[in-house]
């Protein structure tokens, strides 16, 4: 299941409603790098309000959290392996992922944007057609910008996290 900041609470917990998962401790992967949803705090504890939206849910249902920070880029494989049991980290819903992946309902909803400096010519994704494009490798903003500039142009550059 994946909480998602940006779109849905996606939570791949992979245990039932079972009388012993009421002391399990859920293992959450948080591309921590995203504030104020997620992000590391001057004592190095993962905090945000992702976190606080699994905790509230998990405290509801008498479980634990653990939130474990995880690159972006291995997060979906790190669901798969069970070494998470859920994603809470602005996760876009798309076609490709609902075939994977439950998502619950979005509990925020945010949108691609462009970012350019003030007094910047570019209104638009098409006035950035051969001007380099930063995009977090295999978020919503790569898909946009591959479709629209194709997957191999050396002017996306792909980085592992926001910042």
């Amino acid at each position: 299941m994946i909480v998602g900041a940006c779109v849905p609470l996606f939570l791949a917990v992979t245990g039932t409603g079972t009388a012993g998962a009421q002391t399990r401790t859920l293992v959450v992967g948080s591309s921590a790098t995203y504030p104020p949803f997620a992000y590391e705090n001057p004592q190095k504890q993962i905090v945000g309000f992702d976190v606080d939206v699994i905790t509230a849910i998990a405290q509801k249902a008498g479980l634990k959290v653990r939130v474990i920070n995880t690159p972006w880029t291995g997060i979906f494989a790190s669901l798969n392996n069970g070494d998470i049991d859920l994603i809470v980290s602005g996760v876009t819903i798309n076609d490709k992922r609902k075939q994977s992946y439950w998502f619950t309902p979005p509990y925020f909803e945010a949108r691609q944007l462009l970012a350019v400096p003030a007094g910047s010519t570019v209104k638009g994704l098409k006035d950035l057609n051969g001007k380099k494009v930063g995009v977090v490798i295999g978020s919503a903003g790569d898909d946009i910008a591959s479709a629209a500039f194709g997957k191999t142009s050396a002017n996306i550059r792909r980085f592992e996290s926001t910042p």
